[in-house]
């Protein structure tokens, strides 16, 4: 993906984003307020689960759109977050079936031990 690629995608959502912001700021505040209400819940839930990746990472992205229909700096966040995710995906394709069964493990390591420190809690 050439630099001119990434900035018709960036281009292409923003429009998008700016579309929705536009029809949705056409609602009532009694649908705008539980919306980014939720936003904000669904982020503090997934902030911690992004050490297990599966849970948190779709909790903050959902969040980060519910967001952005009302604020600017989520759309930027949410810009950042898809970019680093489409990176780190890539990478991980990149790598030897070893080295993902160890960071897999590795992942399940840190998921054991966050458990087992929450039952003796």
């Amino acid at each position: 993906m050439t630099s001119l690629d990434r900035n018709v995608d960036r281009e292409t959502a923003a429009r998008r984003v700016a579309a929705r912001r536009q029809q949705h700021r056409q609602r009532s505040w009694l649908i705008r307020v539980p919306v980014a209400g939720a936003g904000v819940v669904l982020g503090i839930a997934g902030v911690p689960l992004l050490l297990i990746p599966e849970f948190g990472l779709p909790l903050v992205m959902v969040s980060l759109r519910l967001l952005a229909l009302e604020f600017e700096w989520a759309t930027r966040a949410q810009g950042w977050v898809e970019r680093q995710t489409i990176r780190a995906r890539r990478w991980f394709d990149r790598q030897s079936p070893t080295v993902k069964a160890g960071l897999a493990l590795a992942t399940l390591a840190v998921v054991v031990v966050i458990v087992l420190e929450l039952l003796v809690l």
